[in-house]
C-alpha cells in the first residue's frame, strides 16, 4: 500500500549534473524524539524548523553532510495522487509528490505553533485559534499584488475562497475552513513573502521542482509505517492532573512574560494554546477539560 499520509523533509541535492535526492531524517539523534507518528508529522516538521533561522538550519544541514550546497533546495512532500489517461484512453492512476514549502523563524512564524501543538495534541482547532491568522491573511492578500500571487501559486482559488470568508463557511461544517493543513500553508505564504518580497524571485526558489518527482519519489518509503486512523485514546484527565498542567510549562515563554508583566500583545493573546489558556487563568478547569474532550472528539471525525 502506497504511504499518503506521512510527510517528509527533502533535500534536492545535484551532483555532476544528477539530481539525488535525500530525505532530512528528523531521528532521535536530532531532536531526542522517538516516536515515529510524530517525526513523519506534518505539525512537528512544521514546529520544529519554525524555531530555526532557515539561514542556522541550512548550515547544521550542509555541516552534516545532508546537504552538499548552502542553497540545495529544501522542501516537505507527501506522496499524492494523479490520474491520466493511458494509450487506450483509460484513466489510471499515476503516483506523484505534493509541494509544501517549510516554514522557518521569521516574524509570522510564530502563528503557526499553537495550531501546531493542538494538531500534535490531536485536537480539532477552533476558530478563535485562527482567527488572528486569517485576518491578516485577509489584509495581506488585499493590500499586497506581489504577496497576492504568491498566495495564488501555492494555494488554489477554491481554498483561497474559503479562507476569505471563513466567516460565511464555518456555517457549513463541510467547509469548514479551519484544517491545519491550510492555514500551515496560509503562514507558508507570509514566510515566502517576507523572505522573497516578490513573486518573481520567489518563483526562481521553487521553479523546476517538478522535474525531479520520479526521482523524489524514489527515495520514499512505501510502506504506511502510520496511518491516518492511528489516534491516541481521547484522554479525560482528573482535576489533579488539571492543576499539574496549569503549573506546567508554557507552551509560549513569551506570553507567559507579558501576562506576569501585564504587558500581553494581541498576538500572542489570540494564538494561545488551551493548556495556554489554562495557564493565564483565562479558562478554568472545567471549560479546559470539556473544550479538550469536545475538541479531541472532532478530530476523528
Amino acid at each position: 500500500m502506497i504511504d499518503y499520509y506521512n510527510y517528509y523533509l527533502v533535500a534536492l541535492n545535484i551532483e555532476n549534473g544528477k539530481a539525488q535526492p535525500r530525505i532530512i531524517n528528523l531521528n532521535n539523534e536530532m531532536l531526542k524524539e522517538e516516536d515515529e507518528k510524530k517525526l513523519i508529522n506534518l505539525a512537528y516538521i512544521d514546529n520544529l524548523t519554525s524555531k530555526y533561522e532557515e539561514g542556522s538550519f541550512r548550515r547544521y544541514l550542509f555541516d552534516k553532510k545532508i546537504i552538499n550546497n548552502l542553497y540545495t533546495p529544501v522542501f516537505v512532500v507527501r506522496r499524492s495522487r494523479t490520474y491520466v489517461m493511458d494509450k487506450s484512453g483509460h484513466r489510471k492512476v499515476k503516483s506523484s509528490i505534493k509541494f509544501y514549502s517549510p516554514i522557518f523563524k521569521s516574524n509570522d512564524s510564530s502563528l503557526i505553533n499553537n495550531l501546531a501543538l493542538t494538531t500534535l495534541r490531536q485536537r480539532s482547532l477552533d476558530v478563535s485559534e485562527s482567527s488572528y491568522l486569517l485576518n491578516k491573511f485577509e489584509t495581506m492578500f488585499y493590500n499586497n499584488e506581489e504577496y497576492r500571487d504568491i498566495v495564488r501559486y501555492m494555494i488554489n482559488e477554491h481554498d483561497i475562497k474559503h479562507l476569505l470568508n471563513y466567516k460565511y463557511y464555518i456555517k457549513d461544517k463541510k467547509s469548514n475552513p479551519i484544517k491545519y493543513i491550510l492555514l500551515r500553508d496560509v503562514v507558508s505564504t507570509m514566510y515566502e513573502y517576507e523572505k522573497n518580497k516578490s513573486f518573481e524571485k520567489f518563483m526562481g526558489d521553487v521553479y523546476g521542482r517538478e522535474d525531479y518527482i520520479s526521482e523524489i519519489i524514489s527515495v520514499l518509503p512505501e510502506k504506511v509505517n502510520v496511518k491516518k486512523s492511528d489516534l491516541n485514546p481521547i484522554s479525560k484527565e482528573s482535576l489533579d492532573q488539571i492543576d499539574e498542567i496549569k503549573s506546567g510549562t508554557w507552551d509560549n515563554e513569551n506570553a507567559k512574560k507579558q501576562f506576569i508583566e501585564g504587558t500581553i500583545k494581541e498576538k500572542d493573546l489570540m494564538t494561545l494554546t488551551l493548556e495556554d489558556r489554562l495557564r493565564a487563568g483565562l479558562i478554568d478547569s472545567i471549560e479546559f477539560s470539556n473544550t479538550r474532550e469536545r475538541n479531541e472528539t472532532k478530530f476523528r471525525k
